[in-house]
């Protein structure tokens, strides 16, 4: 790590904050949950009526787990850069310890069989992991990097993230949108949280998604600082829902 490198000092639960080192200060910043609406919503995703066919095919339009998440590089004239990560909720360091064995021999299972004959038995798999509320990680959100340029650069400078998700509220029936601004951890490939990841990152796909190189380079633990509403909505809506953290 080169002294130019940001990294987390400190995750206190008990006293939400977050300790960061970048250029030599340590700073603090708060830590959150996810906002609950964004938490129902992607707990959900596997979830509706529908053949396992049309859930999973529901689930690859969905925007709600396709986040626009920008980062900084401030020697460049434009500072700002931006690009569609997958992002996913996460179980407990404890819990994927536990079971990260059993998960790879899972999926292992799954190839040599065509994609569409094992849609079920990858739905049944996303529902486990998050039917117990007590096993996953309400201060963090998971990302995989599968490039390693701009964001996987600028994160290692300056952890400082942020994700705008999108999603449409059927029983509001407009769109909803959140700005998360988290504090990405970088976690390399032989840590549990990174495999935890690459499973969950693959399950849907129908083939390994292609890289340019063997395995993705990282995986990020994206801790929430705040969340922002911005869902655009009339001025003269009676009813304005708002995102409680």
């Amino acid at each position: 790590m080169s002294t130019s490198d940001a990294r987390i000092l400190l995750v206190d639960r008990g006293r939400r904050v977050i300790e960061v080192l970048m250029k030599g200060v340590k700073v603090s910043f708060p830590l959150n949950p996810i906002p609950e609406q964004l938490y129902q919503q992607l707990t959900a995703l596997a979830d509706g009526p529908g053949t396992p066919h049309e859930i999973v095919h529901r689930l690859w339009r969905s925007s709600v787990s396709k986040p626009t998440t920008s980062t900084v590089d401030e020697m460049r004239p434009f500072k700002v850069n931006s690009v569609l990560k997958v992002a996913c909720l996460t179980l407990l360091d404890s819990e994927i310890e536990q079971c990260i064995d059993d998960l790879e021999s899972r999926l292992l299972g799954l190839q040599g069989r065509r994609f569409e004959a094992t849609l079920e038995e990858r739905l049944q798999l996303y529902r486990e992991l998050h039917f117990d509320d007590g096993r996953i990680d309400r201060f963090r959100l998971g990302v995989v990097e599968m490039v390693g340029e701009a964001t996987f650069e600028n994160i290692r400078h300056d952890p400082r993230v942020t994700l705008l998700f999108n999603w449409y509220d059927e029983s509001l029936s407009h769109y909803m949108s959140c700005q998360v601004n988290v504090i990405a951890e970088i976690v390399g490939r032989r840590d549990p949280f990174y495999r935890y990841m690459r499973v969950v990152r693959t399950l849907f796909a129908r083939r390994f998604i292609e890289t340019r190189h063997p395995e993705y380079v990282c995986a990020y633990k994206l801790w929430v600082a705040e969340a922002l509403d911005k869902t655009l909505v009339q001025r003269d809506m009676f009813y304005s829902p708002t995102l409680q953290p």
